[in-house]
């Protein structure tokens, strides 16, 4: 399927949804569902909970469409606590289903994924669930998403779909916001030859694609969203800011989504005798890139 940045933007949506239901209820396994996914024609049909060695957390949810019940949309959200950062960087690789190594963390957590209908049944794992729906509405397209932590979860799942032997046909297609490296080279490999269409989306300025280091590697299409220096003028260099999953969507389409409450640069940009000026003070043309990592390694410093 070719690639749009304006469907990542929207597609984008089904990730933040599931933000809006965690935040809403932290320790909820069932949150109330975010009215946002009835208004794009979705309607849920498990929610998905994983441990993070914990306890265990609210992490997703899998939704079909209301007019084409046979597409189905899995949507994982991101790392939000201090202990899932903790496994983010349990970088030990272990192998996953036959198909080569991966991040021991981020494996953890995805092998503990359980869905639960709408009344408080549990139906079992990924598996379980595709075939679920599968006996009732035959699935014709699956559409995983995941942000940050939810990248890589996304990933593993998109793997499970595709190895498991679950009998789901059907398109299948991954689109990851932020993700770090997920596996190595044999890992990436099978991947790439088994889901094609795998679109990860990065920012430049965002750290977390960043890790963990080599020999881990990135699967799919890149994405690169490189900024502009307008758009740096826009939008503030901080760790959050750069790896929100509203900036990521303002960077795919400025003109569909606004900068995140917080991220957006206090005093609009002018020209003063030529030279551009924020708030009166001077802005001198600098290497984005270095610009992006020195921010992000100061404000990094003074998260930690």
């Amino acid at each position: 399927m070719p690639y749009d940045p304006i469907t990542a933007a929207k597609n984008a949506n089904f990730v933040q949804f599931t933000y809006n239901m965690f935040k809403a209820a932290p320790t909820n396994l069932r949150p109330p569902v975010d009215p946002g996914l009835a208004a794009a024609g979705y309607e849920l049909l498990y929610y998905l909970s994983a441990h993070d060695f914990q306890e265990v957390r609210f992490y997703g949810y899998l939704a079909a469409s209301t007019a084409s019940p046979g597409n189905v949309v899995l949507a994982v959200r991101g790392t939000q606590t201090v202990p899932e950062w903790i496994l983010d960087f349990d970088a030990l690789p272990l192998p996953y289903l036959g198909k080569g190594f991966v991040v021991a963390g981020f494996r953890n957590i995805a092998e503990s994924f359980q869905f639960t209908d709408p009344t408080g049944v549990t139906v079992g794992n990924l598996t379980a669930a595709l075939a679920a729906r599968n006996a009732k509405v035959p699935i014709s397209n699956v559409t995983v998403l995941g942000h940050s932590l939810g990248a890589a979860l996304a990933t593993l799942a998109a793997a499970q779909i595709k190895f498991s032997g679950n009998g789901i046909g059907g398109a299948l297609s991954l689109f990851t916001y932020a993700s770090p490296r997920v596996g190595l080279l044999d890992f990436m490999t099978a991947f790439n030859h088994a889901v094609p269409d795998t679109f990860r989306v990065w920012n430049t300025l965002d750290i977390v694609p960043q890790v963990p280091t080599i020999p881990y590697v990135h699967v799919g299409q890149s994405k690169e969203l490189k900024q502009q220096q307008s758009q740096i003028q826009k939008l503030q260099v901080n760790p959050s800011c750069e790896h929100s999953l509203q900036s990521y969507q303002w960077l795919l389409d400025p003109g569909g989504f606004s900068i995140g409450t917080g991220c957006a640069v206090a005093a609009p940009a002018k020209m003063e005798g030529g030279v551009e000026s924020i708030g009166g003070a001077a802005v001198v043309p600098v290497n984005e890139s270095a610009l992006g990592a020195a921010a992000l390694a100061r404000g990094l410093q003074q998260e930690m």
